[in-house]
Order: C-alpha cells, then sequence, then structure tokens
C-alpha cells in the first residue's frame, strides 16, 4: 500500500484510501500471491519471485497506476493541454468525478 499512497496522495480522502487499501490487502493481493507462491499458475509457467519483490511491487505498481488514472490529476498542478489553464476545481472535465 506505501507504493498505492504516493499516487493517490493529495487526491482522495482518507475513507476513499482506506476503502482502497482494505480491498487491495484483503482480495487484490492474496490473490495474485496464490497465482505465485506455493505452486500456482505462475511457478507452473516458471516464473520465479525473488523474495516476494516481484509480486509486491507488480501489485503495487498496477493498483497506484489504476487508481491514479480513475481519480485523473492532482488539480492546480498541472495545466491543460488544449487551452494552457491550470486544471482547477470546478473545471467541466472533473465536475462529475467527485474525488476531490
Amino acid at each position: 500500500m506505501t507504493i498505492v499512497s504516493g499516487s493517490l496522495a493529495e487526491r482522495v480522502n482518507m475513507y476513499a484510501y482506506v476503502f482502497f487499501a482494505l480491498f487491495l490487502t484483503g482480495f487484490v493481493y492474496p490473490v495474485v500471491v496464490a497465482w505465485t507462491w506455493g505452486g500456482g499458475w505462475l511457478t507452473e509457467f516458471g516464473y520465479y519471485d525473488f523474495a516476494g519483490s516481484g509480486i509486491v511491487h507488480m501489485v503495487g505498481g498496477v493498483a497506484g497506476m489504476t487508481g491514479a488514472a480513475i481519480i485523473g490529476p492532482r488539480l492546480g498542478v498541472f495545466r491543460d493541454a488544449r487551452t494552457g489553464d491550470k486544471l482547477v476545481k470546478g473545471d467541466e472535465e472533473y465536475e462529475s468525478e467527485g474525488s476531490y
């Protein structure tokens, strides 16, 4: 979850982060671990995970990227590529998301 926290920083409220953390660590991570450790189907294809680093970083990276893609850019930090204006709360693109 520490990998995910960096990608969601300043974009989600605490309740959303806790829900995401519980879902990731309670369901997603154990399923992916079962695919690898203890003779899972990835092991049968020859995948070798050294000290868990591949699984931990793969799950964290994909979860962080997915969360950031759903939420969108940090508002007030980046500029709209078309207009050059800063993206701020209330822009037409982000009014329906409600994630800030």
